[in-house]
């Protein structure tokens, strides 16, 4: 799962040169559709769907990065940040505040070169990621207590950052966007959430 979470949040990144090379070369859709079917089960075509929205806005004369910059960037037509759904600068400060005392105690910071704030979705994601492949390899070693601590830090990060916000991003991403792969990756993050919340509650 660890797997399919960090490359969706990588997904909503700016489509640099690497990460639109990934798109283009094939190498996302493989990561995703390989690894799809243990994390949601055989039937569900969530990642196909996905795939073939990507392979449809890559062909299009709209270019990704355009589309990007449309929907997130100028304007911003579309918020990718938890504290742009906030009513109020105090809240949205609190909020990121308190993200970076997240990051800070599980002893992670972005990358230098990273332009978002914690609280951009894709962001969120790749932390909930990161959880899960600290949570796997602590089991891998028998550390069930290890493991324990970092599976209650994803619990908190869906129930307090990956809220009712979401939903909101997605449902306007759609209203506004031009090409067919960020409404599918909204839809395919729903997805991967519903299926993490149902992880969570065994």
């Amino acid at each position: 799962r660890a797997g399919v979470w960090k490359a969706a949040g990588r997904a909503w990144a700016y489509p640099n040169g690497e990460l639109l090379a990934t798109f283009a070369e094939g190498l996302f859709e493989q990561v995703v559709t390989s690894a799809w079917a243990r994390v949601a089960g055989s039937g569900d075509d969530a990642a196909e769907r996905l795939g073939r929205a990507l392979r449809a806005s890559l062909a299009a004369e709209v270019g990704l990065a355009e589309e990007h910059t449309f929907l997130f960037s100028r304007e911003v037509r579309c918020p990718p940040y938890e504290s742009s759904y906030f009513p109020g600068p105090h809240r949205r400060t609190q909020n990121l505040s308190q993200l970076g005392s997240v990051l800070k105690a599980l002893g992670l910071r972005l990358a230098p070169e990273t332009r978002d704030l914690p609280d951009h979705i894709g962001i969120l994601m790749e932390l909930v990621g990161h959880t899960q492949a600290r949570e796997a390899l602590l089991l891998g070693r028998d550390d069930t207590g290890g493991a324990l601590t970092w599976r209650q830090v994803r619990r908190r990060i869906l129930a307090d950052h990956l809220g009712e916000w979401v939903e909101q991003f997605c449902a306007r991403l759609k209203t506004v966007a031009r090409l067919p792969f960020y409404p599918a990756l909204a839809d395919f993050t729903l997805r991967l959430r519903q299926l993490e919340r149902e992880a969570l509650s065994e």
